[in-house]
């Protein structure tokens, strides 16, 4: 009899990007955020989630555009055990 115990592994990574650009008036500020977690469970799938948001704000206007992507890719399994 064979027991299989799976592991999870979870990586966060967060990268965070801020632009000012000033020419005379207005002022535009750019911060992007990019998020992406991979999470692994040995012998199932990898799945890996991105989230980007972009904060635009011009003098009092803030825009804000967030994107999310879940992408679940299949590892192959391994043979059964032989007998």
């Amino acid at each position: 009899m064979t027991t299989t115990t799976a592991t999870t592994t979870t990586t966060t990574t967060t990268t965070t990007t801020t632009t000012t650009t000033t020419m005379a008036t207005p002022t535009t500020t750019t911060t992007t955020t990019i998020t992406t977690t991979t999470t692994t469970t040995s012998m199932t799938a990898t799945t890996s989630t991105t989230t980007t948001t972009i904060t635009t704000t011009m003098k009092t206007t803030t825009t804000t555009a967030t994107t999310t992507t879940t992408t679940t890719r299949n590892t192959p399994q391994p043979p059964p055990p032989s007998r």
